[in-house]
């Protein structure tokens, strides 16, 4: 359904493990951890068990509180049925572990609640996410002719800009002495405040 809508954590994630699976993912893709970014970009974590601890006020089972690691003597006990067997030789029931899904589904709804959306998010980010999914899924054709042309045009603009700085930097007080980079960042905050610039208050803003 077009006018449905996919959300969750890292969604291109499941819609890529949805669709290799076998399911036509046609909805909408709406992921929550980029909307937290554009909500609280300030945060050092943006993790969904992070968030949730922090934002909700909840403690969120981690998936290491529910694995172990059995005994070899063990191993001929664990049905396959009662258990999953991870890749690293953890296990773990599967009771708990659909269990842990379930809340995982259940915080990111809670979650969602309390994030503002904005046009940004809704016109710009969604579709980003989902044409990055189609590209995953399917691949993304080049056009290696076009792409020369870009590469000659930028190389151009690039030398073009280039000497336009190192003109710039001669009126400044660079000299042969002390030439001016433009790799490297001190030379470029010279630059800026010399030509006036206040570099506190750009980086606040």
């Amino acid at each position: 359904d077009k006018t449905a809508v996919l959300s969750g954590h890292n969604v291109k994630f499941d819609a890529l493990f949805l669709a290799n699976t076998g399911f036509d993912i046609k909805c909408q893709l709406e992921d929550t951890r980029v909307l937290a970014y554009t909500v609280w970009p300030n945060e050092d974590d943006h993790s969904l068990k992070a968030l949730v601890k922090k934002k909700l006020g909840l403690n969120p089972t981690e998936l290491s509180d529910i694995q172990f690691t059995p005994l070899k003597k063990d191993l001929e006990y664990l049905d396959d049925n009662d258990y999953f067997h991870f890749s690293d030789g953890k296990y773990c029931r599967r009771d708990l572990l659909s269990q842990y899904h379930v809340d995982d589904i259940i915080n990111v709804d809670k979650l969602r609640d309390i994030m503002p959306g904005s046009e940004w998010f809704t016109q710009v980010e969604m579709p980003l996410t989902k044409m990055l999914f189609e590209m995953e899924l399917y691949g993304c054709p080049l056009d290696l002719e076009q792409s020369r042309l870009l590469l000659l045009q930028y190389s151009e603009r690039q030398q073009g800009l280039l000497g336009e700085l190192l003109q710039l930097s001669v009126q400044l007080g660079f000299t042969e002495e002390k030439a001016y980079n433009p790799n490297s960042t001190m030379h470029n905050a010279e630059m800026l405040s010399k030509s006036g610039y206040d570099l506190k208050e750009i980086c606040e803003k």
